[in-house]
């Protein structure tokens, strides 16, 4: 059985809902995979991914750099990979 297969619709519909009201209350965009949100510095960028893609090609990002993995799928997860370098994340494709 998979980890899916114990999720009701319910659930998701919840979940989804609360993810809503985090993006509302902080005016940010979460569930949108055509964006990237990292740190640079003390500071958090939230940047289109093709811009993330051109300024990792042209080094002006580090593979370093620290990216919020919004594809973590539990708490274990979220704990251990929310935020990660982008050389250990999906990201990496673009260094």
């Amino acid at each position: 059985m998979s980890r899916f297969s114990l999720l009701s619709g319910c659930s998701i519909d919840a979940s989804v809902r609360f993810i809503q009201s985090i993006e509302e209350e902080f005016s940010v965009i979460l569930m949108d995979k055509m964006n990237v949100t990292y740190r640079n510095k003390d500071h958090i960028q939230y940047i289109p991914l093709k811009d993330f893609r051109k300024m990792a090609k042209k080094k002006q990002i580090p593979s370093s750099v620290i990216v919020f993995n919004n594809l973590v799928l539990d708490k274990g997860e979220y704990e251990t990979q929310w935020e990660v370098p982008a050389a250990s994340s999906w990201h990496s494709r673009y260094f």
